[in-house]
């Protein structure tokens, strides 16, 4: 599944690069939070238009198309608060959580934001 969509995402590259091209408001940016909480990692933009929006962890694994879950962990899932929001929040955080992950639109080229997310232990 997490092949068909990286598939149909990066064709919709084709498709969308005579649109008008979004711009990111949230810029990259580091999130700290303690392990077993739940964190919000942020991403947000101006008119998406015809353009979708994945997350990726740091080794580009595909996490999220739109606003379904791709990869097979629960914990993760999009929060939209609003239109152009397209938070990815993970729950139950473990130490293993760490790293970056990316917020990418795909315009041509390919636009994208880095968060870094740092687990730490719990006193």
């Amino acid at each position: 599944m997490a092949a068909f969509c990286a598939f149909v995402f990066l064709l919709g590259v084709a498709l969308c690069h005579a649109t008008r091209q979004p711009e990111f408001l949230s810029s990259t940016k580091t999130v700290t939070a303690r392990k077993g909480d739940a964190v919000t990692l942020p991403c947000s933009f101006n008119s998406l238009g015809r353009h979708r929006v994945v997350w990726t962890d740091g080794q580009f694994v595909l996490l999220t198309y739109q606003d379904r879950r791709v990869y097979h962990d629960e914990r993760l899932s999009v929060i939209r608060p609003s239109v152009g929001e397209w938070n990815l929040e993970i729950r139950a955080l473990t130490m293993t959580d760490q790293g970056q992950y990316h917020c990418i639109i795909n315009t041509s080229p390919l636009r994208d934001i880095s968060v870094n997310l740092i687990v730490t232990e719990r006193n």
